[in-house]
């Protein structure tokens, strides 16, 4: 969570406390104030979204590492295929890419929400 979030979460949290203590003053019963539960539930869903984010890079770590399998820059393909026209090196380059452009992605969704 960002900061700002965690300023959000402790002010629900605060403002809950404060009314329930309010509703408890003029002899209402003790229970949790809907602004605690919206906290709760924002906590519960940066958790899930957290885990999702954690899941999906798992998913994307294992298919590039399989992809980069397929690469062997000791035995590059020989001279009758398009690799031997310099094409070996762009999959290289775009193995690289892929992943700055997916560690950039992930870092943006999670700054967006």
């Amino acid at each position: 969570m960002t900061t700002d979030t965690n300023a959000l979460l402790r002010k629900l949290r605060y403002m809950g406390r404060q009314y329930a203590a309010g509703q408890v003053s003029r002899g209402g019963s003790p229970r949790k104030h809907y602004l605690e539960e919206a906290a709760d539930t924002i906590e519960r869903l940066t958790r899930e979204r957290d885990e999702a984010v954690a899941r999906e890079r798992e998913r994307w770590e294992a298919a590039l590492k399989q992809t980069w399998q397929m690469i062997d820059p000791l035995h590059p393909p020989g001279s009758p295929g398009s690799y031997a026209r310099g094409e070996y090196h762009g999959i290289v380059a775009a193995l690289n890419t892929l992943r700055e452009n997916a560690d950039r992605a992930i870092a943006t969704t999670k700054a967006t929400t």
